[in-house]
């Protein structure tokens, strides 16, 4: 799966640093200083999201199976919210310390928030999705290698 990952950051790496304009070294600045903020945000704001989609879903479940209507794949769009949620929260202090794993776990979470925008062909949250790709490459060289 990593090799996948690495694979995918190469092109990405490509196209949203060496092919699209770059960011403004002050803009640049103020989403790093700011990245930590907004992944502790999406996951103290997730958590209850997540737990309401989940009261609903368990209520309507039975009724949606009588209609006729499979919800099988609302569970793993649940399952993938969570991880998201997960995976801003681990990034919080590599963020704030500025190490690559931050950055890394963000680019994770992107993913997913990719993966669940294909899956609805939702076109403004595939918008969206590429434009945190955009800013998340081009604040990628501000957080060290490694762990």
């Amino acid at each position: 799966m990593k090799e996948y990952t690495d694979k995918l950051d190469k092109v990405l790496s490509d196209y949203l640093v060496k092919k699209a304009p770059a960011l403004p070294k002050g803009a640049k600045d103020f989403l790093v200083t700011v990245a930590p903020y907004f992944a502790l945000l999406g996951a103290v704001l997730g958590i209850p999201a997540l737990l309401a989609v989940f009261g609903l879903g368990a209520i309507a479940t039975p009724f949606v199976w009588l209609a006729g209507s499979r919800t099988g794949i609302f569970w793993l769009f649940w399952a993938v919210g969570v991880a998201q949620v997960i995976l801003s929260a681990m990034a919080v202090k590599p963020l704030f310390a500025r190490r690559g794993k931050g950055w890394r776990l963000m680019y994770y979470s992107q993913l997913l928030s990719l993966l669940s925008s294909l899956q609805y062909i939702n076109v403004g949250s595939l918008v969206m999705t590429v434009l945190s790709f955009y800013l998340l490459y081009q604040v990628k060289s501000s957080y060290g290698k490694g762990k």
